[in-house]
């Protein structure tokens, strides 16, 4: 084999590594994923908030559940968060439902 065919098999090899990658296909070795826990927050409100503000509204919430040891960390790594509202008549039904889920 010449330097020029081993230079663009080379580059082919790149290649095909970069778009498997981009791809998200699997580069034959095995990664052990984390079992993530699932949090699950519904706020029950009079008056609804604008869907972008519901996430940053939950955030000393599951902050406190690391503090609390409930969760090892509030990074996507860990677990997979769910936001949702629910709108309701009187005050009385206002609440924020918590939903825990371990693997």
């Amino acid at each position: 084999m010449n330097e020029t065919e081993t230079d663009s098999q080379l580059q082919r090899t790149e290649l095909e590594r970069d778009q498997a990658s981009a791809l998200g296909c699997s580069n034959g070795r095995e990664e052990k994923g984390v079992e993530r826990v699932s949090v699950k927050f519904t706020s029950y409100r009079r008056r609804l908030l604008d869907d972008d503000n519901i996430p940053g509204g939950f955030k000393d919430l599951l902050d406190g559940l690391k503090h609390a040891h409930l969760i090892h960390d509030d990074s996507p790594k860990f677990i997979t968060l769910q936001t949702g509202q629910v709108k309701v008549q009187t005050r009385k039904e206002e609440r924020t439902e918590i939903i825990i889920e371990y693997p």
